[in-house]
């Protein structure tokens, strides 16, 4: 979410407010970045990881992970907006 927030911070928003967030006031940035951060809140309050490294993915792995998923058309072809292998490849470390 992080990645596509400056192309998608109306809708951002607008769930932020359906959430029952208090973004009077915000700019839509400020807004999305405030619905961001309670998703992870709510990860952590009901004790989801997301980290790859507990399932145990390594640095190593990423280059396949990212290639893998470069292939993966019919969600990509839905992101708000492009994505490159490099992308994916960075958001999978963020998530080590």
């Amino acid at each position: 979410m992080e990645f596509n927030r400056d192309a998608a911070e109306a809708k951002f928003r607008d769930v932020a407010a359906a959430m029952g967030l208090d973004v009077s006031g915000m700019t839509a940035r400020e807004a999305a970045g405030k619905m961001i951060d309670n998703l992870y809140s709510l990860n952590e309050d009901l004790e989801i990881r997301c980290g790859l490294g507990e399932r145990g993915v390594t640095e190593a792995d990423l280059d396949a992970m990212a290639e893998a998923a470069s292939k993966v058309t019919r969600l990509l072809d839905n992101n708000p907006k492009p994505m490159t292998k490099v992308d994916m490849r960075e958001i999978y470390r963020k998530l080590l």
